[in-house]
């Protein structure tokens, strides 16, 4: 790099710090949004190749690690399609002054929805967040039962899978509802979702 460009590089550092401020942030927030809705994009992709599985199987559903397996893949299918939306459920530009304020740089120009629209996707997030990762407690009491207590796969589909279902589905929704009535999904950096 000639000395000439350098002093021009310095010279518009210092005089246009705030746009490049700007910029830098900006390019953050870009590559941060894309990262996420790849990763989405592959966890999406992930999740029907584990559906594929179980219903190619022979047990198909007759397994109780396959019926656990199937419900926390849904609950990553939901929040995968909503990383995958982002910020496009958040609210337009003039929908909702205090959004506006928060996100008064270019992610106006990717934000489509309304107040509905983020609330159903901040609910979404929360539902699927929690039931993924209830079921995942409900894996380990299913391997708790299975080879600590080693129950047979008959005593634990009549004794325990009841509640290995019912205890995270009920925490999930749970959790969807009181996000909802006390609305607390706002609009985040990439997308809507429980927080201030």
């Amino acid at each position: 790099m000639s000395r000439g460009h350098e002093d021009y590089l310095l010279s518009t550092m210092s005089n246009n710090a705030v746009e490049i401020q700007q910029l830098i942030h900006d390019t953050g927030e870009m590559y941060r949004n894309v990262a996420s809705r790849v990763s989405a994009g592959i966890s999406l992709a992930s999740c029907i190749v584990v559906i594929y599985i179980i219903f190619r199987s022979l047990d198909r559903l007759g397994s109780i690690y396959h019926r656990i397996i199937l419900v926390m893949t849904v609950g990553d299918i939901l929040y995968a399609i909503a990383v995958l939306f982002g910020s496009a459920a958040m609210p337009r530009p003039g929908i909702s002054e205090s959004v506006d304020f928060m996100f008064a740089n270019d992610l106006g120009n990717y934000r489509f929805g309304n107040v509905g629209t983020c609330n159903a996707q901040g609910v979404i997030v929360a539902i699927a967040f929690t039931l993924t990762n209830t079921y995942s407690a409900s894996l380990s009491w299913f391997y708790f039962c299975a080879i600590v207590k080693s129950m047979s796969d008959d005593t634990i589909q009549k004794r325990v899978e009841p509640f290995l279902h019912s205890v995270p589905l009920c925490i999930a929704i749970a959790t969807g509802v009181i996000s909802y009535t006390v609305k607390a999904t706002n609009p985040d950096i990439i997308m809507c979702s429980i927080g201030e």
